[in-house]
């Protein structure tokens, strides 16, 4: 807590294909903040099809958005995925991010044509450490618990 952070977790909250995908950038040096590594769902990965020139993803959104740290380790957090539920993510290593567990919700849609989920946010209660997660598509607000094991060391220490 007495120190400047010198790693950021930035998302991109892109809708279109290819989707939005995040990234840990090292800004120990705020002069030159560097990418030392990016972070995305395999299974939502976008293939480019040369003989259209357009890329082709699964339908729905399949972007990322708004990380919360887990306040017992400053490797893990969860972040919103839309189409693809809360997904919790480790980073002991910055360079080689990885999922370390996922929650997807029903499908909450009551029209035809809307997506079927809309995770958007989540939240920790420190007190509880039950995790609040919102549905902007009819499903309200979810709790949940982590029961995944805890990053016993923060994250190791980026470029400088």
């Amino acid at each position: 807590p007495d120190k400047d952070p010198t790693l950021v977790v930035h998302t991109d909250e892109i809708f279109e294909c290819p989707p939005g995908f995040g990234r840990i950038v090292d800004i120990s040096n705020l002069a030159s903040p560097q990418v030392i590594s990016s972070f995305r769902l395999p299974h939502v990965d976008d293939n480019f099809d040369p003989t259209t020139g357009k890329f082709t993803c699964l339908p729905g959104r399949q972007s990322i958005h708004y990380p919360w740290f887990d306040y017992r380790s400053p490797s893990l957090f969860y972040v919103a995925w839309y189409d693809q539920g809360l997904r919790a993510w480790a980073i002991s290593n910055p360079f080689m991010p990885r999922e370390a567990g996922y929650y997807v919700s029903p499908n909450y849609s009551v029209s035809i044509g809307q997506p079927g989920r809309h995770t958007r946010e989540s939240y920790q209660d420190p007190e509880t450490g039950l995790i609040y997660m919102t549905d902007g598509n009819g499903g309200g607000l979810t709790v949940l618990r982590w029961t995944g094991p805890i990053p016993p060391r923060p994250p190791i220490p980026a470029s400088r």
